[in-house]
């Protein structure tokens, strides 16, 4: 998860999912699990289902600076 630019409120939520292999999961049902647990400025206003696997460092953790970069550069695409 990470922020995206907005022109009203200077960022919002941004996540990029990756569902395994053989599950299901849309949009509107992440939504409304998230909301039952979290609070409504948290949850996510764009989401991305990645095909493969997320980016991962040498520490195996999620690489979320290229995730930020690469996502935040599709959204800007998509907004103009």
């Amino acid at each position: 998860m990470f922020g995206l630019p907005d022109e009203r409120f200077g960022e919002v939520p941004g996540a990029v999912v990756h569902v395994r292999p053989g599950e299901t999961l849309d949009a509107e049902t992440l939504c409304a699990f998230l909301y039952a647990r979290i609070a409504a400025f948290k949850v996510p206003q764009t989401i991305w289902f990645a095909d493969a696997p997320l980016p991962r460092l040498g520490t195996e953790k999620i690489d979320k600076v290229s995730l930020r970069a690469e996502y935040r550069a599709a959204y800007a695409a998509a907004a103009s």
